[in-house]
């Protein structure tokens, strides 16, 4: 093994097998911490700073890797995009932006929530509806932890849309508490 030689990744290698991270049994689940160690060992050896020294070939090679890895960390890292990821895999990835939420009843919460945070005249009211959508998208990532599990990969869908709407109410709660600030 050469430590000053520079490989690129095959189109084909996921973004697990760029972070030396496990993908099975489900791909979902992913040690954040594990994650973490990887992205800073991987990008510590592809920095092209690391490389400018050996030629204008491995200086764009390790751009290249560079921009990679990044990528690859910036899906595994947060469920979202690791779940829309993943679906993408399958051929079921969401297209839209704001995909419609089939589901009624959690349609009409999160219109009513979007609402409530509108109106809110206090953070304390604000924290309340964080609270309780905090519990919402823990409970959607378990069910969609679950669903990767099966695998129900429709099912999966559904739930990573939902949980694109409580990560929406989410963000409008922290744009609200920064007008009371």
């Amino acid at each position: 093994m050469n430590c000053w030689t520079i490989r690129d990744v095959s189109p084909g290698e996921g973004c697990h097998d760029i972070l030396g991270v496990p993908s099975g049994p489900n791909p979902f689940r992913v040690d954040t911490k594990e994650l973490r160690r990887n992205f800073l060992k991987a990008q510590q050896a592809c920095h092209p700073d690391m490389w400018s020294a050996r030629g204008e070939k491995e200086r764009l090679l390790a751009e290249r890797l560079s921009s990679r890895v990044n990528d690859a960390y910036k899906t595994l890292q947060e469920p979202i995009p690791r779940a829309q990821y993943l679906l993408e895999l399958q051929g079921l990835g969401i297209q839209e932006e704001e995909p419609p939420l089939e589901d009624l009843e959690a349609l009409s919460e999160v219109m009513e929530t979007m609402e409530e945070i509108d109106t809110s005249a206090d953070k304390a009211t604000l924290d309340n509806i964080k609270h309780h959508n905090d519990a919402q998208m823990n409970e959607t990532i378990a069910d969609l932890e679950g669903a990767f599990d099966v695998p129900d990969y429709n099912k999966a869908k559904a739930e990573l849309i939902r949980l694109i709407y409580w990560d929406r109410i989410d963000k409008g709660i922290k744009h609200k508490m920064h007008q009371f600030h």
